[in-house]
C-alpha cells in the first residue's frame, strides 16, 4: 500500500524536477540573468553556468523514475494491479497539485482535488479491510 503511494509521489517530484530543468520560464533562468547582470563572464560562461543546476535536476529525475518504477512494481506486488495502479496514479494527482501550488503558483479546483483524494482513501480503506483467504487443509 504504501509502496504504491510512494511511486506516485516519486512521480510527481519527479515531473517537477523536468519542469524546474526544461522549461523556458523556470527560475532556474534566473541563475543566467543573475550571471549577466552581477558577474563579469563572458555570455557563453554564464550561460554554461545556467546548465550546471538543469543537468543536476535532469539527472535526479532520471534517478527519482527509476526508484519510482521500483517502488512501483513491488507496490502492485503489494497491493494488487488494480489497487497499485490507482493508489499510485491518485498519489501522483495529489502530490502534483500540492507542488503546483506550492511552487508554481498554480489554481487548482477544490473539487476535483476533494475528488482524487476521495478516491486515493476509498482505494486504500478497501485494500485495508480485504484479508486473505485461508486455505482449508
Amino acid at each position: 500500500l504504501h509502496l504504491a503511494l510512494l511511486s506516485g509521489a516519486l512521480g510527481a517530484a519527479a515531473s517537477c524536477l523536468g519542469k524546474f530543468a526544461l522549461s523556458p520560464d523556470s527560475t532556474l533562468t534566473t541563475t543566467k540573468l543573475y550571471c549577466d547582470e552581477h558577474l563579469d563572464f563572458s555570455g557563453d560562461v554564464c550561460t554554461a553556468l545556467s546548465w550546471i543546476p538543469r543537468g543536476l535536476c535532469l539527472i535526479v529525475m532520471i534517478l527519482m523514475n527509476a526508484l519510482m518504477v521500483g517502488s512501483f512494481l513491488e507496490g502492485m506486488d503489494e497491493s494488487g494491479s488494480v489497487a497499485g495502479t490507482g493508489l499510485a496514479t491518485a498519489a501522483n494527482f495529489v502530490v502534483a497539485a500540492i507542488l503546483g501550488v506550492l511552487l508554481w503558483d498554480e489554481s487548482i479546483h477544490i473539487g476535483g482535488f476533494c475528488l482524487v483524494l476521495f478516491g486515493a482513501l476509498l482505494l486504500s480503506g478497501v485494500k485495508l479491510e480485504k484479508q486473505p483467504k485461508e486455505k482449508d487443509e
